[in-house]
């Protein structure tokens, strides 16, 4: 193989040239001008190389000094036969050189490119930290419950009974008074008054007469055969009365009346042996107790109901849409002995319970559509106000009160536009006249003023701290 060197060649190129050659023997064309190949150190570096990659080389060179350092760093020198060679391919070798030339500057731009390219990607950028612009809300959404993924409706049913003591009372009689009545006939003809005739007293408290009486007439009084008075007919009559209690006690001649009979009546002793007892029994104002019981209690229970069914699911009663119904089952008679009185009702419980993590996902989603189209929200700042149900012509719906925070979509690409090459005095107006931007910084940097490439900054949007 047949190499052939150029005055302007460089130490590594020519051993890079030996080391990529496949060929064993290597011949190697020195010019008229050595250039770097008279330092007697190139030739002997030539040597060990040629050495080590295992290579025979063979200098051809017209130059004196330059065949002398050859010899002397141990390598072969080609005789008059090589030189003559050298003649014929005077041809070659300008070609050869050119190609060189074309080589050599080949490798110097890619150098240079690989230089740029380093400087371009690997110097430093400069840091600048963007904080957004922020924007308090208040918004009231309206969501249909038929389409609310995060609501449920709930149906409950249970029985509810409450008792109160019973504070009534009805006094019942136990025994029947008895007495005796006087009848007085003031007319001429006897009268017979049968069992069970009725004498009462002024004020209607009723007796029977217990068995027949026949009252005799008027008779006149003869004193020694002449006539000296009239005298009514009278008789006893045992009477009972009517009904039992200690109403029937009455004092001496308080009995003045007989129905049916044109007679005169009179007791002449109290009536006595009248008895009563006192029962315990309902009255309305028992019962209406005792049904307030039940509408006072219905609402709790129907949450404990609704609180079970909830137990270990995502969702929450919406207490605001909780309906309740009731339907009256039963209750104790009014006036019925009872130590206590009851009230029982059917009762029904409507609502609506709530996922809240569902519920916000979707408040978000509605919020995207009330937001300004630059803005964002930032969930931890959403809170959740007052919930109320509604109703419109298509349904019932939730209408919900949410507070937050929303921040500015800030675009890194805008940013480097916009302080490329400014001042970091500047950075603080710049944000001002920005919207999207709350504030500006730049992080470990001493300059005055910011790189005019944008591929030299580093843009970081920072999230706003509330």
């Amino acid at each position: 193989m047949t190499i052939w060197l150029q005055p302007e060649d460089e130490l590594n190129t020519i051993i890079h040239r030996i080391q990529a050659t496949s060929d064993a023997e290597v011949t190697l064309v020195v010019p008229g001008e050595g250039g770097v190949l008279r330092d007697p150190v190139a030739w002997g570096t030539v040597a060990q190389y040629a050495e080590r990659f295992g290579k025979q080389v063979m200098v051809d060179t017209e130059d004196p000094v330059v065949r002398e350092l050859v010899l002397k760093a141990g390598l072969s020198v080609a005789g008059e036969e090589l030189a003559a060679a050298a003649g014929e391919k005077e041809d070659h070798d300008k070609a050869s050189r050119t190609r060189t030339m074309v080589e050599r500057l080949s490798v110097v731009l890619l150098i240079a490119a690989a230089c740029l390219a380093l400087i371009y990607f690997a110097l430093p950028k400069v840091t600048l930290i963007v904080t957004p612009a922020v924007a308090p809300f208040q918004h009231v959404l309206n969501f249909p419950l038929a389409g609310l993924e995060a609501a449920q409706a709930l149906e409950v049913e249970l029985t509810l009974v409450r008792r109160t003591p019973a504070t009534g009372q009805k006094v019942l009689g136990t025994a029947h008074a008895v007495g005796e009545v006087v009848l007085i006939n003031q007319k001429a003809e006897s009268v017979l008054v049968p069992r069970g005739t009725v004498v009462s007293t002024a004020s209607e408290t009723p007796f029977q007469i217990t068995t027949d009486v026949e009252v005799p007439g008027v008779e006149t009084q003869y004193f020694m055969g002449i006539p000296v008075g009239i005298q009514a007919g009278q008789a006893v009559a045992p009477i009972k009365a009517v009904a039992p209690g200690s109403a029937g006690n009455v004092a001496e001649g308080r009995v003045v009346y007989i129905a049916g009979f044109d007679l005169d009546v009179r007791n002449p002793e109290p009536t006595r042996g009248g008895a009563d007892t006192v029962l315990q029994v309902s009255s309305e104002d028992d019962l209406a107790r005792a049904r307030h019981m039940v509408e006072r209690d219905a609402e709790q229970a129907i949450l404990s109901k609704l609180s079970e069914e909830l137990t270990g699911s995502p969702y929450k009663l919406l207490s605001g849409t909780l309906e309740i119904e009731l339907e009256w089952e039963g209750h104790t008679p009014l006036g019925e002995e009872t130590e206590d009185v009851f009230a029982a009702a059917k009762v029904r419980g409507r609502g609506y319970a709530l996922d809240e993590e569902q519920l916000a996902r979707e408040v978000e989603q509605g919020l995207a559509a009330v937001l300004p189209p630059d803005h964002i929200l930032l969930p931890h700042t959403l809170q959740l106000g007052d919930v109320e149900l509604g109703m419109a012509s298509t349904g019932p719906f939730l209408q919900l009160t949410v507070e937050g925070t929303s921040r500015a979509v800030v675009r890194a690409e805008e940013v480097a536009d916009r302080i490329a090459g400014s001042a970091v005095a500047d950075l603080g107006s710049i944000a001002e006249d920005m919207p999207a931007v709350g504030a500006l910084h730049v992080v470990d940097y001493a300059g005055e003023y910011l790189p005019r490439l944008k591929r030299w900054l580093s843009i970081e949007v920072q999230e706003p701290v509330l």
